[in-house]
């Protein structure tokens, strides 16, 4: 099962996913994300504004468009495009929208339009709920017309959460920004017209946020190994206050050299090996499985060289980032795969390998200069 997002999918991945599954004797399935410009969500600090939310609409329409192979998407900087001609609708499980929503935006968003307490629509609705969650409601249904009207097809549907914005308290929680407010998937209704299902769906890590680590009743939940087990502790939490599927939509640690975030079980992000970090991405899936989670998405497929992280962010050139891996981001780190040059130097601190390599050399000045 794969989790793709529009952002960053290439036609030619399309292409393949859909000729593989033509001769395929199991199909691959996958899930498709719909991003938000995190941009403007950052310089407005609503969801209403119009330029978040058209500009959302606009997304959700293209990945539609794309899915059923009938999208011409111009290309921009960090952004997929080009035709889309092969329709994978069948092998598609799911739409789920949005990001990890930044608490402060929900905050702001929710006191902008505190007369936003409803919404009704053919296919969600909300009552007694956040303009935020409100918002939301609106561009499920969104979606789902537009798929409905256009394609005569529905899709299951969700929205992206995770463990900041999630329904549950957190007294041990020692940063105020991380339990500051909820995010409900509950208060968004299906409608009789929405045939397809409506699932919650979370990121949840293993050693973030910092409660995990000190929050008593979890480090002491005793899993099905009979281990005590903060991870399986949570989701059990996590899955009781549902009444609806919960996918946990992302979860994994990297094998990076660098590491940002710890787990009192080790379960860290960063500093492991690949081979524990196949140890232990097995081991959360299990943990999802026992705990009655409706599903798990490992993050990620391949390691990515573009991405940053606070630890490294300040000492390296962005422009120049997505050309070498950097051992000390974790967030480059996160792949099953590797995505290594051929190359006969290893950043290892030995210098042998350089003997009789001028061209590497050379290339080595270069870069730093």
């Amino acid at each position: 099962m794969l989790f793709v997002s529009i952002q960053f999918i290439h036609q030619a991945f399309m292409k393949l996913f859909y000729e593989c599954n033509k001769i395929a004797k199991k199909p691959l399935y996958l899930f498709h994300g719909v991003w938000v410009n995190e941009d403007q969500l950052k310089a407005k600090q609503d969801v209403y504004a119009p330029e978040v939310t058209e500009s959302f609409k606009k997304e959700i329409k293209h990945v539609v468009d794309i899915v059923h192979g009938q999208a011409n998407i111009p290309k921009l900087p960090g952004h997929a495009g080009g035709e889309y001609k092969n329709d994978i609708s069948p092998y598609v499980l799911g739409f789920i929208l949005g990001v990890e929503w930044d608490p402060e935006v929900v905050v702001s968003t929710n006191e902008k339009h505190q007369s936003k307490n409803r919404f009704d629509g053919q296919y969600f609705s909300s009552s007694n709920a956040s303009p935020f969650e409100n918002w939301l409601a609106s561009m499920l249904n969104y979606a789902t017309d537009y798929e409905t009207k256009t394609y005569q097809w529905q899709h299951a549907m969700s929205h992206v959460n995770w463990v900041t914005t999630d329904t549950l308290k957190h007294p041990a929680e020692p940063s105020e920004k991380e339990d500051k407010v909820s995010v409900d998937p509950n208060s968004l209704k299906p409608q009789n017209a929405f045939k397809s299902g409506y699932f919650a769906s979370y990121h949840v890590y293993p050693y973030y946020p910092d409660f995990l680590n000190y929050e008593k009743k979890y480090l002491e939940y005793v899993d099905h190994r009979g281990k005590k087990n903060n991870y399986a502790g949570y989701l059990h939490d996590l899955r009781k206050v549902h009444d609806m599927p919960v996918v946990v939509a992302e979860f994994g640690v990297p094998s990076s050299r660098g590491i940002t975030h710890e787990n009192a079980f080790g379960w860290n992000q960063g500093h492991h090996s690949e081979k524990d970090q196949g140890k232990y991405n097995t081991r959360l899936f299990e943990d999802i499985v026992e705990e009655q989670m409706a599903g798990g998405m490992v993050f990620t497929w391949q390691d990515e060289w573009f991405k940053r992280t606070w630890n490294t962010m300040d000492f390296d050139n962005p422009d120049r980032r997505p050309y070498w891996s950097n051992a000390q981001t974790n967030e480059q780190q996160f792949g099953l795969l590797s995505f290594d040059p051929e190359s006969p130097i290893r950043v290892d601190g030995e210098v042998e390998d350089w003997v009789d390599l001028a061209p590497y050399q050379k290339a080595a000045l270069k870069a730093m200069i």
